[in-house]
């Protein structure tokens, strides 16, 4: 029987989009074969970190200073955003890609020029015009902590930290303290939207920490204060854990890390407390979401943190292994497991991998490898197995 020539191009036009749909979904996946041959326990390391600087941006800091990266699944590559206060005011997401390893990490768009950093040209932390023909507003660069969220469900990049304060690439600006708001790349659109702190809730303090929960579909976060839960599809936030009624214990994420962990669903926050007095005690606790009535979550105070694991404890996971993993920490890198609630200790025998540059580690899942840049500012890749 032949097909009416109308029905034959709809016919050929459906396998057709199959097929570059196809076709799409090979080139976000494709890795480079160098990572195959990544043994367990080992680090293979990149070189410096490479990333470009604003236009008359003076050589200051860099866009690494007090900042993170997380995992783009949707893509496979990591997404950084930092710089901020003495180092830069970048507003430049910069990817690094699993295509081609290289230390490159390069812009997704190219960063606003120095020629733009004033104050008529800001709106609570965002310049609103830069480049022709590019896409605004955009976020000033800020250190970033733990307070950048990929939504696993949409293609979402969401920056909650609120905002920067004064800094050396911006003298003469008349710019002090500017932020108030926080952040949402759409990574198809290629479009930044301003989210306002009224609903988006208590995120991005100084040292705060967010992290997506993949059950409930909404992000959680934790300040000093409160835990808040933020829903992107209908833009509200709701606080259901105060620091703290008598019955739960003081816990900061300050300097820290929030993890989920899918081996249990639960969330796990790693901080440590402020002031010199305390600067190397750590806060580690569990807190289990009851994503039927989040007020009747409940954070409970966890004792088995590895005391010789110091520096900031910052922390990801590491979904084949089914294990939240830190470090690297003097070339060593430090796995926890959720059920047998014990630590694992792999020590880097070349000394190459060092220790961790803030919050810059993150893990990709369809790779099973952390990466991670240490304090020379070297990238390295590493698998726990």
């Amino acid at each position: 029987m032949q097909l009416p020539k109308r029905s034959l191009c709809i016919i050929i036009a459906f396998f057709y989009s199959l097929a570059t749909y196809a076709d799409s979904q090979a080139s976000i996946i494709q890795s480079d074969p160098k990572l195959q041959t990544l043994s367990k326990n080992q680090v293979l390391m990149l070189g410096k970190i490479q990333w470009q600087k604003p236009q008359g941006e003076p050589n200051t800091g860099s866009v690494t200073d007090y900042s993170g990266m997380v995992y783009n699944k949707h893509h496979n590559q990591l997404l950084l955003f930092g710089g901020g206060h003495s180092a830069t005011w970048s507003d430049a997401i910069y990817r690094f890609s699993f295509k081609k390893l290289s230390n490159q990490f390069s812009p997704l768009y190219p960063p606003t020029p120095k020629r733009y950093y004033h104050q008529d040209n800001n709106d609570r932390g965002f310049w609103l015009k830069g480049l022709e023909g590019e896409n605004y507003p955009r976020p000033v660069g800020r250190h970033t902590y733990d307070l950048l969220v990929v939504n696993e469900h949409q293609p979402h990049f969401y920056l909650l930290k609120s905002g920067t304060g004064p800094s050396i690439v911006g003298k003469g600006s008349g710019l002090a303290y500017f932020g108030k708001a926080y952040g949402r790349y759409d990574l198809v659109n290629k479009q930044w939207k301003i989210l306002d702190p009224k609903q988006v809730g208590g995120f991005g303090s100084y040292g705060g920490v967010a992290e997506y929960d993949p059950i409930s579909k909404k992000i959680i976060g934790m300040n000093r204060l409160h835990i808040w839960a933020y829903d992107p599809a209908t833009h509200t936030t709701e606080r259901f854990l105060s620091n703290y009624p008598k019955k739960y214990p003081r816990i900061t994420p300050y300097s820290g890390s929030l993890v989920y962990s899918a081996i249990d669903q639960a969330m796990y926050i790693f901080g440590t407390e402020k002031g010199a007095k305390h600067k190397n005690r750590i806060s580690f606790a569990k807190l289990n979401l009851n994503r039927g009535n989040l007020q009747q979550s409940t954070l409970t105070k966890l004792h088995t943190y590895p005391k010789e694991k110091k520096g900031y404890p910052v922390f990801t996971y590491d979904s084949t292994n089914g294990l939240i993993i830190g470090g690297p920490y003097k070339n060593n890198f430090y796995g926890y497991n959720p059920i047998t609630q014990s630590w694992q200790v792999r020590q880097i025998d070349d000394g190459k991998a060092g220790s961790l540059l803030s919050w810059l580690l993150a893990y990709n899942s369809n790779d099973n490898v952390i990466t991670f840049i240490n304090h020379r500012k070297h990238v390295g890749l590493f698998r726990w197995h």
